[in-house]
């Protein structure tokens, strides 16, 4: 099993990502005109070898609760899936197109509503 990070190593490491972000983000930023990019946090696990390990059938029978949303709360990462950050980026994907229809259809409810009561003034 792997080491885990000291917290200098962490924050060294972290250093370097927000300093490699930027480097290879601030010219496309440049080139369109807009404010020069600023990292304000940067998340790290400090045990990079924290693989979940699954139970059989974890996925047939917990997929569709974890895929769900918590009232406003959508969770997206790798433990809805395989362990890969490209899951993680697929769920984050899923979860922000679930967000955006759930704003459109709440969206649609209320220009309905609003014309039920148009409706409902000219008749009278």
């Amino acid at each position: 099993m792997g080491k885990g990070y000291s917290d200098d190593t962490a924050i060294e490491l972290g250093e370097k990502m927000a300093e490699k972000a930027q480097s290879i983000l601030s010219p496309l930023v440049h080139e369109r005109g807009e404010k020069p990019i600023r990292v304000l946090a940067v998340e790290s696990n400090r045990w990079p070898f924290s693989i979940h390990i699954a139970a059989p059938d974890h996925f047939l029978d917990n997929s569709e609760v974890f895929a769900r949303p918590l009232g406003n709360i959508y969770f997206a990462n790798n433990n809805l899936g395989t362990p890969a950050f490209e899951e993680a980026i697929y769920r984050g994907w899923i979860a922000a197109e679930k967000i955006e229809e759930n704003s459109l259809q709440a969206m649609m409810k209320q220009i309905f509503f609003l014309a039920e009561l148009k409706n409902l003034f000219e008749i009278r």
